[in-house]
């Protein structure tokens, strides 16, 4: 690795140095070589982000803006990218629904191992009262062992501890005739001259927060009734990743150039390890390096574009052997066509088609 580092920074070197010697290339070399000038990069610049509102022009650090370029569209970018899944657990799935074609139906390799004959042969052995039995015995099972996100508590108020008889009586309304038996005369309040029998307002205040203070809040009330469960609550949430995706232009290889920049859900960047679980394993530590940003420095994960030229030149050829031909309006989106095989998870904006004439 740290040899590979150390290459990528004399590569670098060189490359900058180059560039800074080279004069501008005014010649456009795009159906040729599939590369482009800075004027032919501006103009599908700008043709992205009309059809896809998700990419805009960024000026970037004055002290680093390129003079071939406007200052306010020296490069692309589109932030806030959703990245669910993590190139792996996609192979993965790819590997375990391997599907073939026959008849214009979908078949799965793994569901069609047993022959004709097997399969009639279980049809006729199938007992109807064992499956019922079954299928009632696995959804007591599932009520048992399924843990939902929020527990409710049935019947909370019988669930409750009962207050005293005597409490429950001096609550519980009376009938008429317990009225007429028990009626007591009203005694007058001129009965009570004692001052021993007056409690001060501090006592009878002291007596109230008392009992509020025993007495279950409404907050309390609705813990008991609903219970979060902590553990189903986080395996049910999903840890969404997000990127900022940019495109510059490489004035060495005369094509553009995608920079990587991730997010955890704490919107914590990436380390370059992490990045790499999201790119092709066919790519990943291999044309993808990690450098500082060439507008902004900030260290980023980039796809080398030593390649790119080939690549695109090849799909050129393909659209042009069905009597097609990429315009360079288009080049962009046949590019990120052509990324989302090294960055399958990433979401950006590739949906438009690819303009033709």
């Amino acid at each position: 690795m740290a040899l590979d580092a150390a290459k990528n920074t004399l590569h670098g070197w060189y490359k900058s140095t180059v560039e800074y010697v080279t004069p501008i290339n005014e010649k456009s070399s795009f159906n040729e070589k599939g590369v482009l000038t800075p004027e032919e990069f501006l103009k599908a610049g700008c043709q992205l982000v009309y059809k896809c509102p998700t990419w805009q022009w960024e000026g970037g650090d004055a002290k680093k803006r390129k003079p071939y370029f406007p200052d306010n569209q020296q490069y692309l970018m589109s932030r806030n990218l959703p990245c669910l899944r993590r190139v792996k657990s996609l192979m993965n799935s790819a590997a375990n629904n391997e599907h073939i074609v026959e008849n214009g139906e979908w078949l799965n390799m793994d569901e069609n191992k047993d022959n004709v004959n097997d399969v009639t042969q279980q049809i006729a052995d199938v007992d109807l009262d064992a499956i019922d039995s079954k299928a009632s015995n696995d959804e007591k099972t599932k009520e048992t062992t399924q843990q939902p996100l929020i527990q409710v508590t049935d019947n909370y108020v019988a669930q409750q501890p009962q207050k005293s008889n005597a409490n429950a009586n001096a609550k519980a309304p009376a009938t008429a005739d317990e009225n007429e038996d028990d009626f007591v005369e009203i005694p007058d309040m001129e009965d009570f001259d004692d001052t021993d029998n007056v409690v001060s307002s501090a006592a009878a205040a002291a007596t109230q927060t008392q009992s509020q203070s025993q007495a279950p809040t409404q907050t309390q009330k609705n813990a008991a009734i609903f219970s979060v469960n902590e553990s189903a609550a986080d395996n049910s949430i999903v840890r969404t990743r997000t990127y900022d995706v940019s495109i510059t232009y490489d004035k060495y290889y005369a094509v553009p150039r995608v920079w990587l920049r991730g997010y955890d859900e704490n919107g914590t960047p990436l380390t370059s390890s992490q990045i790499f679980e999201d790119i092709s394993a066919d790519h990943a530590h291999k044309t993808v390096t990690v450098e500082p940003h060439p507008h902004s420095g900030v260290v980023c994960a980039s796809i080398h574009p030593c390649r790119h030229s080939e690549v695109m030149k090849r799909f050129m050829n393909k659209f042009e052997e069905t009597g097609k031909q990429i315009t360079v309006d288009g080049y962009l989106f046949l590019f990120l066509k052509f990324m989302s095989a090294v960055i399958p998870t990433i979401q950006y904006d590739f949906t438009q088609s690819v303009d033709s004439k």
